[in-house]
């Protein structure tokens, strides 16, 4: 009955309604947690951009702007080899 005439005991103290500090709060804790995937897909837009902008350039430059990023993949993986982890 109290859908229709109100609640019969004494109304619950409601909470004082979030500010901006609780909002900058959690806008900076997403942003945080969404920056280096956000930075990891404009940078790899970016360098596909790059890539078309030197193809159109030269051929060869273009291929070296290729060759540089395998470069660093084959140069990584040499370094991961030599570098096994130390399990115990």
């Amino acid at each position: 009955m109290g859908f229709y005439y109100g609640p019969s005991g004494p109304e619950p103290d409601e909470e004082k309604p979030g500010g901006l500090k609780e909002a900058l709060y959690i806008t900076w804790a997403v942003f945080r947690a969404l920056a280096l995937p956000l930075a990891v897909l404009l940078g790899g837009v970016a360098y596909l951009v790059l890539v078309f902008f030197l193809f159109t350039f030269s051929v060869w430059a273009g291929l070296a702007a290729i060759l540089v990023v395998v470069a660093a993949v084959v140069a990584r993986g040499v370094w991961e080899a030599t570098h096994p982890p130390h399990l115990e």
